[in-house]
């Protein structure tokens, strides 16, 4: 049987792993090839970082080079940011339904993308409570996937950067 892991013990995972990343790094003789490049942060108007930092911390442990660009973002510095990086995704935290669903989140990203011209180069994730409660919101708000947790959100962005890149 599956057990239930808390929020707590999947932050102090996600710290222990990125710590032990960060510290190995220099250690090797030649740097692990990154596995591709994502942007995070959270919506527009949401202050809550904590899921954000564990999924940070898990694609990091994954090899993934990661941009967090931190909390309250808007969509032109999340796309902005991906375009300077050379992301492969953007991943989009909200906490709040409203912020999910709002203009300043995916939607938003969306947008700029399709205006852009971006949109066969750069996948979107999102993730957070919201999500957690409706598993088709993401489609909603015009994500190309969502991610209940940071070690499923390792998965989705590798299939992501897959997609990207053929």
């Amino acid at each position: 049987a599956a057990r239930q892991v808390s929020l707590a013990q999947h932050y102090l995972a996600a710290q222990i792993a990125g710590e032990i990343v960060e510290t190995m790094l220099p250690r090797f003789h030649a740097a692990p090839d990154c596995v591709g490049r994502v942007v995070i942060g959270t919506a527009r108007g949401d202050f809550h970082g904590l899921g954000k930092r564990i999924v940070t911390g898990c694609l990091k442990a994954h090899m993934f080079a990661v941009t967090d660009l931190g909390l309250n973002v808007s969509p032109a510095a999340f796309v902005d940011a991906a375009v300077v990086a050379g992301a492969h995704v953007i991943g989009i935290s909200s906490m709040m339904v409203h912020t999910a669903r709002g203009e300043g989140g995916c939607l938003g990203v969306r947008r700029l993308l399709r205006e852009r011209g971006l949109e066969d180069c750069i996948r979107v994730i999102v993730g957070g409570a919201p999500y957690r409660f409706d598993d088709k919101l993401y489609l909603q708000v015009g994500a190309d996937a969502w991610a209940e947790n940071g070690l499923a959100a390792a998965g989705v962005v590798t299939e992501l950067v897959r997609e990207v890149a053929r």
